[in-house]
């Protein structure tokens, strides 16, 4: 979509110029390839309402205390905007929440005709299988078991040997559109950095952040305002 139907679309009133911001601790800005700017970074609460061929998504209350969403524009052309990362989140997750939140959003996207990336399609691009382990802390052992489902991931990232950083339980697309969702433990990216290690309420800890990202392949037609 062009910057213009964002703005008619969104009550936001969105800045003209980008707004400076601090991340949450453990977040990151994970810009697709090629991708170096973005234009807006927004921190404060809002409501998101997202549309794509009839398909709304509506979540309210994101945003507040740092967990941002960033838009960003094509390179050749600031009046496009092709990415958009969502912290899908109003505070830190546990486990449990974090799981919830990533199977409602899985389930959406397919019912919105989004479909994993084909191995046959001459589009470059990462192409990984559901529940793919992004992270582990260093000197962790590989995860012996196939996770085939939410609750195989749950068992995963509680299991203490592997120490699993990240996941990405779904990245999915259409013709015109790219999603994917990671799910971070901050906590344990921390550890990997070299704070004291402690799993003792690795089940019940406020560690768990969710980000979505949404890209335009070759033409976008998805839509997304923000109240």
């Amino acid at each position: 979509m062009t910057v213009d139907e964002l703005r008619a679309g969104s009550t936001y009133k969105f800045k003209d110029e980008a707004p400076s911001f601090q991340m949450a601790p453990g977040q990151r800005l994970q810009y697709p390839a090629n991708r170096t700017l973005h234009d807006w970074v927004i921190t404060e609460p809002y409501n998101l309402i997202f549309l794509y061929k009839g398909h709304e998504l509506k979540k309210n209350d994101l945003g507040g205390s740092n967990y941002l969403i960033a838009i960003t524009t094509a390179p050749t052309s600031q009046k496009i905007v092709d990415h958009i990362q969502i912290t899908f989140q109003s505070r830190a997750s546990t486990l449990d929440e974090a799981l919830v939140e990533s199977k409602m959003l899985n389930n959406w996207f397919v019912k919105a005709g989004f479909r994993p990336h084909s191995y046959s399609d001459p589009e470059p691009g990462r192409v990984v299988s559901a529940f793919h382990i992004e992270a582990q802390e260093r000197h962790a052992v590989p995860y012996e078991h196939k996770i085939a489902s939410y609750q195989d991931a749950r068992s995963a990232f509680l299991n203490t040997r592997s120490a699993i950083i990240g996941m990405t339980p779904f990245e999915l697309e259409t013709d015109d559109a790219y999603v994917g969702l990671k799910i971070t433990n901050a906590r344990r990216q921390r550890e990997d950095a070299g704070a004291d290690k402690d799993e003792s309420s690795a089940a019940t800890e406020r560690t768990y952040f969710l980000d979505l990202s949404m890209s335009a392949r070759p033409i976008q037609r998805y839509w997304n305002s923000v109240e």
